[in-house]
């Protein structure tokens, strides 16, 4: 099948039919080649320097992105997923297990056992908001809760009308 073939190509529509008037002569490309037959022509038969590029691609996205995949996951151990509620406004200017009055205005959080004055980053797993709040008092005491954040946190996270609202905790900063 060396030499030039003279023939008739129907070009095909993106859905697979034939085009029913358009017919090119296959001579107006060059000779045909007998090739390999694959669902996709990239890959009917890679070149050496095709497998070589995807090698070198693979072993550079391996090796360079190690220690940030170790961060990353050792991050998404750290990170604890639960409900969050808000303080209810009769705690305002109340005092707190840290010794200072409670805010509603600021963005505070309680939580049972994170060190008090402890950085954490909350995410609301709904809408994918985040806000960085103070650890600056004891609870939630309500067993299905893992943390109780300040009205104003609530706003941020817009959760504020449905009182409860699946959250990731994450620690940003330990207390000094």
């Amino acid at each position: 099948m060396g030499g030039a073939q003279v023939g008739i190509i129907r070009l095909r529509l993106r859905h697979g039919k034939r085009h029913p008037r358009r017919l090119l002569r296959t001579h107006d490309f060059g000779p045909m080649l007998p090739r390999a037959v694959a669902d996709n022509n990239f890959m009917a038969r890679p070149s050496k320097r095709t497998i070589a590029i995807l090698a070198c691609l693979l072993s550079a996205a391996l090796t360079g992105c190690g220690a940030s995949a170790q961060r990353a996951h050792r991050a998404d151990a750290d990170a604890k997923v639960g409900y969050a509620s808000f303080y209810a406004h009769r705690f305002h200017g109340r005092p707190t297990a840290y010794g200072e009055t409670y805010d509603e205005h600021a963005l505070t959080a309680a939580h049972r056992f994170l060190p008090l004055g402890t950085r954490v980053r909350v995410t609301n797993l709904a809408n994918g908001r985040s806000v960085v709040l103070r650890i600056n008092d004891r609870g939630p005491w309500a067993k299905n809760r893992l943390i109780d954040v300040s009205y104003a946190a609530a706003q941020e996270l817009r959760f504020v009308r449905q009182g409860l609202a699946r959250v990731r905790i994450e620690v940003v900063a330990q207390a000094e």
